[in-house]
């Protein structure tokens, strides 16, 4: 497997990706997040529980001493916290491609249960590169667009979707439209809301 770094100024990963556990040909995938403010996160994808008698955890590094056995949700500072539910995120589609004269069907999902309204932003703009969001709350999530117009979903189901009517115009060859959506979802991180991907449309005859 790979064990893979990534650092910016709002926050730290080391992803474990396809890694042996200890003493087994079990293969773990899992990421650590440290941010600034001391908060880390653990996420995991798949792990073997078996045949892991050995010191875990992180440490300053410097040749560190074994702590020995002790309860994480008692002695530490900050407690140990799990997240509500695993979540993979929401997305957005296209369901065809963005000919002139057709319609275009932008769906998203994996919207969670009990999403009071989402919007889903169009702009002839595209953030680049994107905005990292944790500033605002929203850790793991950026905006792939700049102002434009949105189109609300109030109380949504699981995947909501908007047809999107393209004119025919030869002249509109080539316009681009940048997409996403916005999900006003509790209990995710702070800010209260979640991003999908960007989505990068070239409007054209065929």
């Amino acid at each position: 497997g790979q064990v893979l770094y990534e650092s910016t100024p709002t926050v730290a990963r080391i992803t474990f990706n396809g890694v042996f556990s200890y003493g087994t040909t079990s293969p773990a995938t899992f990421q650590w997040q440290f941010y600034p403010n001391g908060t880390v996160n653990m996420l995991w994808q798949s792990f073997t529980a078996g045949g892991n008698a050995v010191l875990t955890g992180y440490s300053p590094g410097g040749s560190p001493t074994d702590p020995g056995s002790r309860d994480l949700s008692l002695t530490l500072p900050t407690p140990a916290t799990l997240c509500a539910a695993p979540f993979n995120g929401i997305s957005l589609a296209a369901t065809s491609r963005p000919v002139l004269g057709t319609t275009c069907t932008l769906s998203t999902s994996g919207i969670p249960a009990g999403t009071a309204f989402a919007s889903l932003v169009l702009s002839f703009t595209q953030a680049t590169p994107p905005q990292d969001l944790t500033a605002m709350g929203m850790p793991g999530c950026f905006a792939h667009v700049v102002g434009g117009n949105n189109l609300v979903y109030v109380n949504p189901a699981n995947t909501a979707t908007s047809p999107l009517a393209i004119p025919n115009i030869a002249g509109m060859t080539g316009l681009s439209v940048v997409t996403q959506t916005f999900s006003m979802s509790t209990g995710y991180n702070s800010a209260g809301v979640i991003a999908s991907n960007g989505l990068y449309l070239v409007l054209g005859p065929q």
